[in-house]
């Protein structure tokens, strides 16, 4: 009397074709959490005095359905200068190629003050436009705390989930 057990184990035949898409899919879905990440580690040392600094993240906060809470202090709002002000000086995209694989966002601002104030220590002077004390501390450095934000949820993202092993056949004789 003979038992005889065999087992095949064989590779994995990967369709690259589905592959890709989810490899694109799953990326597409990290990247907008990475840019909401920038976009909310961005904007928490900007004050809303006016609404003109957080209004220059408007844009490209738009294309992610991304809600910035500005509520501009009164005398921000007499002196004019307010959330249109930031959005006239700002501008944000996203573009995502998928054949090529690509994902890239864009924020750039020339709103004065906010440019200033992310580089400098306006209580030390050189900025005209600053009349008093600032109660945020300057420089905000608002864009290394995004893109450290961003660097850290992609550093957290996987592959998409490897094909299982099967056993393709099994014998018992």
């Amino acid at each position: 009397m003979t038992i005889r057990w065999r087992i095949t184990l064989e590779k994995p035949r990967i369709n690259k074709k589905v592959w890709l898409q989810k490899l694109t899919s799953e990326m597409e879905v990290l990247f907008e959490q990475a840019l909401l990440a920038w976009l909310t580690a961005a904007t928490a040392p900007i004050p809303s005095w006016s609404g003109a600094s957080l209004g220059t993240f408007s844009d490209l906060a738009s294309r992610l359905n991304f809600v910035l809470r500005i509520s501009p202090t009164p005398l921000g709002r007499r002196l004019g200068l307010g959330v249109a002000a930031g959005r006239a000086k700002s501008k944000g995209t996203i573009d995502i190629n998928k054949k090529q694989g690509l994902f890239r966002a864009t924020y750039s601002t020339s709103l004065e003050h906010l440019v200033f104030n992310e580089f400098n220590n306006a209580d030390l002077g050189g900025d005209p436009n600053v009349f008093s004390k600032l109660r945020h501390r300057t420089p905000y450095n608002f864009l290394g705390k995004g893109n450290k934000a961003f660097q850290e949820v992609v550093a957290a993202g996987t592959l998409p989930s490897q094909v299982p092993l099967t056993v393709k056949k099994v014998t018992l004789q």
